[in-house]
């Protein structure tokens, strides 16, 4: 007795292309998905978050060309901008948890000070909040990077608390950030902030600190 090919066709037409259509509508809601997943496989590299005032957000430039973005695409990190300008060290403590620790970050490089220094502040403040920052920086299991950077004019006062904190949370300190570059008229927008060459320069210091950390994590 042969079989009725067109009867079984006629049959199954309908509920193969009710099949066929769900499937598609199922991938389709998923594509958003999909398209993430080889940027997550090839990896956005390790997280390091950036937390400190203009000299990091770029004043006045695109984030596009302020350090942590040149790190960025040098090292392979995904580099967390968390640079407000105007930021002191109080600043940076109160939104610590919310703007840095929030991503879990391997590597944490905080540049907070000089605006304490420039509006006057104790430094025992200031460096009360660099130890409570540095502290909850290293309570995450995370690599503590400080920057510091000299006054343009008179005394530096935070530069030996600076140290000390370094050795109390084994942290690196980069030490005097912007010599060579602020004193530049070339390389600078004012007589506080470097330009785009300024920040490339920021970078090509800090990017061996960073790839040795990167290393041994």
């Amino acid at each position: 007795m042969g079989r009725n090919y067109g009867g079984d066709a006629a049959a199954s037409g309908p509920m193969r292309f009710s099949v066929q259509a769900r499937r598609l509508g199922v991938f389709i809601s998923l594509l958003p998905t999909l398209l993430l997943l080889p940027f997550e496989a090839q990896g956005a590299g390790p997280v390091v978050a950036f937390l400190g005032d203009s000299l990091t957000s770029g004043h006045s430039l695109p984030q596009s060309v302020a350090y942590p973005a040149l790190l960025e695409r040098s090292l392979g990190i995904t580099a967390i901008n968390a640079g407000v300008s105007g930021n002191m060290t109080a600043d940076g403590l109160a939104r610590l948890a919310r703007d840095v620790l929030v991503h879990q970050p391997q590597i944490v490089v905080v540049e907070l000070g000089i605006n304490d220094h420039l509006r006057r502040l104790p430094a025992e403040s200031s460096l009360r909040n660099l130890d409570e920052i540095a502290r909850r920086i290293r309570q995450t299991g995370a690599r503590l990077v400080l920057l510091h950077v000299s006054p343009v004019f008179g005394p530096d006062p935070l530069l030996r608390g600076l140290r000390d904190l370094a050795r109390r949370y084994q942290a690196v300190l980069v030490e005097d950030l912007l010599r060579g570059i602020i004193t530049e008229p070339d390389l600078r927008v004012d007589r506080l902030h470097p330009n785009a060459r300024g920040h490339q320069k920021m970078a090509d210091r800090l990017r061996p600190v960073l790839a040795k950390l990167l290393q041994n994590r």
